[in-house]
């Protein structure tokens, strides 16, 4: 079954005029609030700088650094110069995926950017690893698997309420019953992890692993553990929290509005009304950003890169640490079956066709763009350098059976993994094997692939990166997701290797366990990483201040406008 682009395209335009008459109308009873967000301290997102080591273990030319490095002012990369004065106080920024819910523990969609505003962390990671500390003002490391946090004195959450290190703890314990948040906190022990006093808590791990520490303790907001409610955090989450914004107004499916926190112990962010507003087409996108409707889209697509370049917009272009992956179910396919696709792939023409020429090729399960990458670890297996060639790939498919089989590849509707699956469909066709597509929507997608049954499809995709950075700890960690229907003695065995690798807190003893560990996985291949993708964003011209954190997200505390 595939969809029709051209169809979906034409009735987005024809709709888009009722749907901004529609915003319009919403922005107009709120007009002194907003909501644009950004997605620091709340989701579980890849970043672009840093080793990902714990405190204190990288080598002098490598990010790392004393646990207690970084600054005790604003959140991450403060930009060098201030905001001048301008008399336009409100951005309105287009976002995706309305959860339904405010609530930082949702794990994506309109929990996620609005409430890494409304919510501190405990700090933000830099780009360069370093600490722009938050809710906390020092972290000392003990030994790789023992910290002592230390909380800021005097702080309150919006209802009033004081802040204490008992609402750190509580928090991590609330995220350790919640799925798509326990990936968080996993790694703590939380039989010897031990509140000392009211602004002391002493951290244990269960696990030495270099993708924990500072990563994941930047990635989530702080609740008040006296004021948490998980009914009214969906709509309200200001009382539960400490952060530079609150939430004025929430309309579902439509739009967020915050305003800045007057109460706020940090700097007044420049801009004080933010809006965000739930707008999921291409075309719909591009005409609200045409028409002024919004300021900064934060789904810019390479399709229409050149019509906003062209319309005077700015792209804001975040590293390209993410891949998209073919995930195999290495219980319908061999690993000759495997090779054979993976040699069959075009995966130049997925970079023309999907990305508009804005992805890029990659040498290894990952992409290159992450922090550790060294070129060592490229071209260690021949799909890698020797890439299309349909001769290999006719040859193992001989080899393996599968030349006159009909294989699966099933996707998430998205006009990415669409478009990926139709052509290497073709791409197959050419060395005799048919491809069924199914599409699904999002959530079965999802279930589908992360289901330790691994049925109902030999082939989908992946967005293989990891919230560390860490290209290490993709390779790695990845299989912990989604296991590839890989369930025999031998991923045991790889799985170990990798989180032995992941022990291993040295920055130049693992980067040196690294190409090793590629060549073990290469003997297996679960998966083929087709290239890198771009992550970018439009912005009005007039904006400066942009400042990233370590994941590689945009963010609005520091964003002015310049007239």
């Amino acid at each position: 079954m595939k969809s029709s682009k051209n169809i979906k395209r034409i009735l987005a335009l024809l709709l888009v005029s009722l749907m901004l008459v529609a915003m319009a109308a919403c922005g107009g009873s709120s007009g002194d609030s907003a909501g644009s967000g950004d997605s620091g301290g709340s989701g579980d997102s890849a970043g672009s700088g840093g080793s990902g080591d714990s405190a204190g273990s990288g080598s002098p030319s490598s990010p790392g650094g004393s646990a207690g490095s970084g600054d005790s002012g604003g959140p991450g990369g403060v930009p060098e110069t201030s905001a001048p004065e301008s008399a336009r106080d409100t951005l309105t920024v287009q976002i995706i995926r309305d959860t339904g819910t405010l609530s930082p523990l949702s794990g994506s969609g309109s929990g996620g950017m609005p409430s890494g505003l409304v919510g501190d962390p405990l700090f933000v990671v830099n780009p360069d690893y370093s600490l722009s500390y938050r809710l906390c003002e020092n972290v000392e490391k003990i030994a790789d698997d023992h910290f002592i946090f230390t909380m800021r004195q005097g702080l309150t959450f919006q209802n009033g309420e004081p802040f204490t290190a008992a609402d750190v703890l509580f928090t991590m314990e609330l995220m350790r019953e919640i799925p798509a948040r326990v990936t968080f906190v996993r790694h703590i022990d939380f039989d010897k992890t031990r509140l000392i006093d009211d602004y002391t808590l002493e951290i244990f791990h269960s696990e030495v692993l270099a993708s924990q520490y500072p990563t994941r303790y930047g990635m989530f907001p702080v609740l008040s553990k006296d004021a948490y409610d998980p009914l009214e955090i969906t709509l309200n989450p200001n009382p539960m929290q400490i952060g530079a914004y609150r939430v004025t107004e929430y309309v579902q499916g439509s739009h967020v509005y915050l305003e800045a926190n007057p109460d706020y112990y940090g700097d007044q962010p420049p801009i004080k009304y933010l809006r965000f507003m739930f707008i999921e087409e291409p075309a719909q996108i591009t005409n609200a950003l045409e028409s002024g409707l919004v300021n900064v889209a934060t789904t810019a697509t390479p399709q229409d890169v050149d019509h906003l370049k062209a319309l005077g917009l700015e792209i804001l272009r975040a590293p390209d640490i993410r891949s998209h992956s073919v995930m195999f179910n290495c219980s319908t396919l061999n690993y000759e079956e495997r090779v054979a696709i993976s040699y069959a792939i075009n995966s130049q023409a997925i970079v023309d066709i999907a990305w508009n020429g804005l992805g890029a090729l990659t040498d290894y399960p990952g992409s290159k763009g992450v922090v550790d990458y060294v070129p060592e670890w490229g071209g260690r297996h021949d799909i890698y350098v020797d890439l299309y060639n349909l001769d290999k790939a006719r040859d193992y498919a001989e080899r393996g059976g599968l030349v006159g089989r009909t294989i699966t590849i099933i996707t998430d509707s998205s006009d990415a993994y669409d478009t990926y699956a139709q052509i290497i469909q073709e791409d197959l066709r050419k060395i005799g094997v048919e491809v069924e597509i199914i599409r699904y929507d999002v959530a079965t997608f999802t279930q589908l692939l992360a289901s330790p049954d691994a049925t109902g499809y030999d082939m989908g995709f992946g967005l293989t990166y990891t919230a560390s950075s860490l290209g290490a700890h993709t390779v790695a960690n990845w299989l912990a997701v989604n296991n590839c229907g890989w369930f025999d003695e031998d991923f045991e065995y790889v799985w170990a290797e990798g989180r032995k690798m992941l022990g291993t807190m040295d920055w130049d003893t693992r980067q040196a366990m690294v190409p090793g560990y590629i060549d073990l996985f290469l003997q297996f291949n679960p998966w083929y990483t087709i290239c890198s993708i771009p992550w970018m964003w439009a912005a009005d011209p007039d904006l400066d201040g942009w400042t990233m954190d370590a994941g590689g997200n945009f963010r609005f505390h520091y964003v002015y406008w310049t007239r």
